[in-house]
């Protein structure tokens, strides 16, 4: 690697490296250049900076091929007789020429395109880092008790008004006594108080993959709904029907 390679590399690598601090700070022109610096020191500056410095290196480039074509020109016109001179004016020219062609047809081309590809943006939108919502598990599943459950408990004098199961998933999260209180608050309203959430026996139905499963029962005639203290941990009933 030549040394005017290594200090191409190293301009490149710095630019790089200060480009995201520009972006974050804002870009701050040290040294004013009419038509290249013409920006304000905010975010947008450095994209500004860029559209401007794309021209300004587009009318430097075509300053360069007029410069080279006219020193080509005058070497060609102070050296008649000297067939290598001209050989290689000439070729200087032709260089100069395709040059500028070539940094002009993509200004041309995209002009008659879309000219907005020629405008830089560095306005990107904030990334959204704010954390998504909890995932919300329901608690309880319905259950379907048996019809031979449901005589047994509707000739004891109750009536079972709706059976659940409580979800694995929900009990990794939230204690099962949390659950059946919550669910008893719901068994207390549909029933007017007068419905306790009791555990379903073995000889009901069997349990969801090994978890018991629950039923609001209303309180058979004579008897009062008595519900126990809530935030009671265990499966066991969230309350008893006390006789009057």
């Amino acid at each position: 690697m030549t040394s005017t390679q290594k200090i191409v590399l190293a301009v490149a690598v710095s630019f790089f490296m200060f480009v995201p601090y520009a972006l974050a700070q804002g870009f701050v022109p040290l040294a004013p250049i009419p038509g290249l610096t013409d920006v304000q020191p905010t975010s947008g500056g450095l994209a500004t900076f860029f559209n401007n410095l794309y021209k300004f290196m587009i009318g430097i480039a075509a300053a360069l091929a007029v410069i080279m074509i006219t020193w080509a020109g005058l070497k060609i016109a102070l050296n008649r007789d000297n067939v290598s001179t001209i050989m290689d004016s000439k070729g200087t020219i032709y260089n100069a020429v395709f040059g500028l062609v070539l940094v002009l047809s993509p200004y041309l081309v995209f002009s008659i395109i879309n000219p907005s590809i020629l405008n830089l943006s560095l306005n990107l939108p904030r990334l959204n880092t704010s954390a998504a919502p909890p995932l919300q598990i329901s608690a309880t599943t319905d259950t379907t008790l048996p019809d031979i459950a449901l005589e047994s408990r509707e000739s004891s004098g109750g009536s079972v008004v709706f059976a659940f199961t409580p979800t694995w998933e929900s009990m990794q999260s939230t204690p099962i006594g949390n659950i059946l209180d919550a669910k008893q608050d719901e068994c207390t309203s549909v029933t007017n108080r007068t419905g306790v959430v009791l555990p379903v026996t073995t000889g009901d139905v069997t349990g969801y993959g090994g978890i018991m499963s629950y039923a609001c029962q209303t309180c058979p005639p004579n008897t009062t709904l008595e519900l126990f203290p809530r935030g009671r941990t265990g499966s066991g009933p969230r309350g008893s029907c006390v006789t009057q």
